[in-house]
């Protein structure tokens, strides 16, 4: 009898039990679609609206909502990366006025470094919540190069052998210009940096007349009026670590035609310059927090002229204080070099030709001001630290053409930069200009002042 197979043979070259059961496809899976964060209604609205990069800071035009918390401010974090977070870098921005609102700060070159990229993003903290704003980057743009000039030395008799001093007649930007300068090593032990601060206003020359040959070099520094026959400084001097005088706040415009401003005070940091008890130099920013007790910073409280007010320095404010005690000291204006950095520029904001974006030191416009005319601008006085300690005393003629026509704020510090300077004040210049070298006085000016600063045989 015939039987047949109803299976499949198998083939005899597999072995049996490497035979394997075919597996059944699992169902697939429907996709969950994503859920949507919950957003808490009350939750803080912040929004990063503009943002512009200038040769001195980052300006920020922002805006906020249902900020609720007492006395908590909106500040900004930053990072050459994007999305940046608190534990990033952060810089504190203009106390709220309100709740809602369109309000301007800026983040300043003192904490950015030039070339990079900065990714920007508003915070606020409540209830242990942070909340971040729409995020915006950004680059400074270029810096300011330095100004190079040609430079002869002067012999002048009876200069110290630590102490070189100098001379040019180099045009400058393309108008005739005069400058000297004097440098001065202190490292080597012989000479110090002394302040006076006469009981009413003298001229450079009768000051250092009255110290004698111990006198190496005496510049005007400070700023002042007139109480009547009084000369008044405005800031304080600091004589063999003796303060006399203070910084609190200064008005917006101490001009007639800008009649609200000149009724509005801002609080400020002023620069200083001096040494302390041991001889090293300095250039800082100092504000007062009650009288007699003064602080010294390394950045500027960040005071905008048509903005809203800042709350006045403190221990936290604008940053943590330097430990810096000066022995020797004067207040001038504005910092023109700070870590290599000059920062400040001219842009100006869109109120006025008077307001300007980094002019944090209140400094009035008309000492501020890139140009003071079409073709000359004011005599200049102003002091530098280089890199290595040395101490530059500068002065140029100004408001001549046929001589000299002076120079902007800016060129001041790009002349002190390629002479080797990191940090620089400007001084009170124009007609207080008078740079005194070891019995020689230079620019034609002989106004009396009320404050005077230089080096000292020890």
């Amino acid at each position: 009898m015939l039987v047949l197979s109803c299976t499949k043979p198998e083939n005899p070259s597999v072995d049996t039990q490497d035979k394997q059961e075919e597996q059944k496809p699992e169902p697939e899976k429907p996709e969950q679609e994503d859920t949507p964060p919950v957003v808490d209604p009350r939750a803080p609205v912040l929004t990063l609206n503009k943002i512009t990069p200038t040769r001195a800071c980052i300006r920020l035009d922002y805006s906020f909502e249902k900020v609720t918390e007492f006395n908590q401010s909106v500040n900004v974090c930053f990072s050459t990366e994007p999305e940046p977070t608190i534990e990033d870098s952060k810089f504190n921005l203009p106390p709220r006025s309100a709740n809602k609102g369109d309000m301007m700060g800026v983040v300043p070159n003192l904490v950015l470094d030039y070339g990079k990229t900065y990714y920007f993003r508003l915070y606020i903290t409540q209830k242990g919540v942070t909340y971040y704003s729409n995020q915006m980057h950004a680059s400074l743009q270029d810096e300011y190069l330095p100004i190079h000039l040609d430079w002869t030395p002067m012999n002048i008799s009876g200069l110290h052998q630590d102490i070189k001093a100098y001379t040019t007649t180099s045009s400058l930007s393309g108008r005739k210009f005069q400058a000297w300068y004097a440098v001065a090593d202190l490292s080597k032990g012989n000479l110090k940096i002394k302040a006076n601060h006469p009981s009413n206003a003298q001229t450079v020359q009768s000051q250092a007349a009255d110290f004698g040959s111990d006198c190496q070099i005496l510049i005007n520094c400070g700023y002042f009026y007139y109480e009547g026959t009084q000369a008044m400084n405005i800031g304080t001097s600091v004589m063999g670590g003796v303060a006399n005088g203070s910084i609190y706040s200064f008005a917006g415009s101490l001009s007639d035609s800008e009649p609200e401003e000149s009724r509005t005070q801002y609080k400020v940091t002023r620069g200083v310059f001096g040494a302390d008890a041991a001889g090293v130099p300095a250039v800082k920013w100092m504000g007062c927090i009650s009288y007699g007790k003064y602080l010294f910073y390394d950045q500027p409280l960040l005071s905008i002229k048509g903005e809203t007010k800042l709350n006045g320095p403190s221990e936290t404010n604008p940053t943590v204080p330097s430990d810096w005690v000066p022995h020797e000291m004067v207040t001038a204006g504005p910092v023109l070099l700070k870590n290599g950095k000059i920062p400040f520029d001219f842009t100006r904001t869109e109120k006025g030709s008077t307001y300007f974006l980094s002019n944090y030191e209140m400094i009035t416009n008309d000492v501020f001001t890139n140009t003071t005319g079409d073709d000359w601008r004011c005599d200049r006085s102003a002091v530098g630290i280089t890199a290595d300690g040395k101490v530059i005393f500068f002065a140029c003629e100004g408001r001549t053409p046929s001589l000299s026509c002076g120079a902007n704020l800016d060129e001041v510090a790009r002349i002190l930069k390629d002479l080797g300077c990191v940090e620089a004040l400007n001084f009170d210049g124009g007609g207080s200009t008078k740079l005194h070298i070891a019995g020689k006085n230079f620019s034609n000016n002989n106004r009396a002042v009320m404050t005077t600063v230089g080096v000292f045989k020890k």
